[in-house]
């Protein structure tokens, strides 16, 4: 969840997912997001000011690598704008996997910076898979984020977990290159790198909706192929298929809208 919406967009992308599925009528977004970000963040890079900002009584080891974390930020802004990520409008898919390149990559260089150099995968017992283990349990350690509904929690992981395999393999297969030129333009290319790094990257088919024939707009938006597979998950409840299921995804786009008899929402998917 994009923490740059506003309080209106912010309330139609919760009654999104609330018609999807994949929130509880009963839960606040809003609220639940400022108690989660509240027990998430150490510091924070912000590129409009250009300063890096750490809460002073974070625990010593956190705030270590929340700093090593964030400088990486601070030189990636040197080669792209990243307030222009967070600016982002009206795309999400798109939004979610330039995120994901971006925190991806400061994941993997803050994890080679301290575990001894890019091949610290190989000498970890699981390699790479457990090193991205490791940073989920972490994660489920909190109370807060424990009790996220699924759609949050994975949501929150995805760009730092995801991203960082999208990095590794563009490092890989692209020594000494930077993933921002173009930026990944869809969470399909971000969960297959191939689709990004074949000479013919794989874009998704952009979608124009017109205005509702009835009832007003509360929000439009697009889901990707990763929420889609989330929203496949929380109705299928079998991984396997949700991911089998959400391939193929070529683009979407979808409408909340307000009418006499309540909220209803249309979404058009490109497969």
């Amino acid at each position: 969840f994009n923490e740059q919406l506003s309080p209106l967009e912010l309330s139609g992308t919760q009654e999104a997912y609330r018609l999807l599925g994949l929130l509880p009528d009963t839960l606040d977004l809003r609220a639940f997001l400022l108690d989660l970000l509240t027990e998430q963040v150490a510091g924070y890079y912000d590129p409009a000011t250009k300063v890096l900002y750490v809460v002073v009584d974070a625990d010593p080891g956190i705030r270590g690598v929340t700093i090593s974390h964030e400088l990486v930020h601070a030189l990636q802004d040197q080669y792209v704008r990243l307030d222009s990520v967070q600016s982002l409008k009206g795309d999400n898919d798109r939004q979610v996997a330039m995120q994901a390149v971006v925190e991806g990559q400061a994941v993997y260089e803050q994890m080679a910076t301290m575990l001894g150099g890019a091949d610290f995968g190989m000498r970890i017992p699981g390699g790479w898979d457990r090193v991205r283990e490791m940073i989920r349990s972490a994660q489920a350690s909190m109370p807060v984020f424990a009790n996220a509904p699924t759609i949050i929690q994975e949501t929150l992981l995805f760009p730092y977990l995801s991203g960082a395999e999208f990095n590794r393999q563009f490092k890989r297969l692209r020594p000494g290159e930077q993933p921002f030129a173009p930026f990944a333009s869809s969470t399909e290319q971000i969960l297959h790198p191939e689709r990004y790094l074949d000479s013919v990257p794989d874009l998704p088919t952009r979608i124009t909706l017109g205005a509702p024939r009835t009832g007003s707009l509360v929000r439009e938006e697009n889901l990707g192929e990763f929420e889609t597979r989330l929203f496949l998950f929380e109705h299928l409840q079998d991984l396997g298929l949700a991911t089998q299921g959400a391939d193929g995804w070529d683009g979407d786009r979808y409408q909340v809208v307000d009418t006499p008899r309540g909220s209803g929402i249309g979404w058009v998917t490109i497969w």
